[in-house]
């Protein structure tokens, strides 16, 4: 599924039948058709493009926040592993508060302290899950330390510096690499579906999970009509989902006028 995002990402430009900015209110909200497979936002900006253009910009928010993730957690699962002792116990009870610490909470305290823009939402998410990773790391560190190439090496006089360079990361790398393959589906879901409103990507780039929440409400549509902003009767569902709602139905039969009780028994 990622390497398909991923594909559909690279290839935006050659799939995508218009492009994710081109508006045209004529033909906003408009039900699916050949024209537009997914129909039109309120906007009159196509469904289909928006949303593979959208891939793109989620694919970039995971991959972006991979190499986040990856090289400070394997910055502090590398120092911690190697050095132990008092330094690794408080580095850990770090982690284990910072694991502990909620998401949502973080991300509103990153957003207050920075500002709502597409650096901050990558910096966000590989911060927040970099704590995951420094633990892996570490304890593949930790079974190097303490082999006898290490060990010979130290004996022979060299710092910390080489041993760490020549002998400890060349043999946690593919470690280093697994994981953060393993979890480029947890940041681009991450990215997807973000964990405040406001850390998304900036307008009118689009990304998936969060481009129905900035969206306006159209002046002079109901609030049934805007299915894709986040202010109408039913938000956030798709315009497929309101035009099946909208579908024309039965006649009612007229009504019979208030609920009359009977007395018991």
């Amino acid at each position: 599924m990622v390497a398909g995002l991923l594909a559909v990402g690279l290839l935006a430009d050659l799939l995508a039948p218009y492009s994710y900015d081109d508006f045209n209110p004529a033909r906003r909200l408009r039900p699916p058709t050949a024209a537009h497979p997914f129909g039109t936002d309120e906007q009159g900006r196509d469904v289909l493009s928006r949303v593979v253009y959208g891939a793109r910009v989620s694919m970039v928010v995971a991959v972006g926040s991979a190499l986040v993730a990856t090289l400070v957690g394997s910055v502090i699962g590398t120092l911690s592993g190697y050095f132990g002792g008092t330094a690794d116990l408080m580095t850990q009870r770090l982690i284990d508060v910072w694991l502990a610490f909620p998401g949502l909470i973080f991300v509103i305290f990153l957003v207050g302290i920075l500002s709502n823009s597409f650096p901050v939402l990558i910096l966000t998410i590989g911060l927040l899950y970099s704590a995951g990773s420094s633990r892996v790391v570490r304890g593949a560190v930790m079974v190097i330390r303490d082999s006898l190439y290490v060990e010979a090496a130290r004996a022979l006089g060299a710092r910390h510096g080489r041993i760490l360079l020549r002998h400890i990361l060349p043999n946690v790398l593919s470690v280093i690499i697994v994981n953060a393959s393993a979890q480029l589906g947890r940041y681009h879901f991450a990215g997807v579906v973000p964990f405040f409103p406001r850390v998304r990507a900036p307008a009118p780039l689009p990304q998936l999970g969060s481009d129905a929440l900035r969206s306006p409400n159209p002046d002079g549509l109901p609030p049934e009509s805007n299915a894709l902003s986040g202010t109408g009767r039913y938000p956030g569902r798709l315009f497929v989902q309101h035009v099946w709602r909208c579908r024309p139905g039965p006649a009612r039969p007229p009504s019979e006028g208030p609920l009359k009780l009977k007395p018991w028994g």
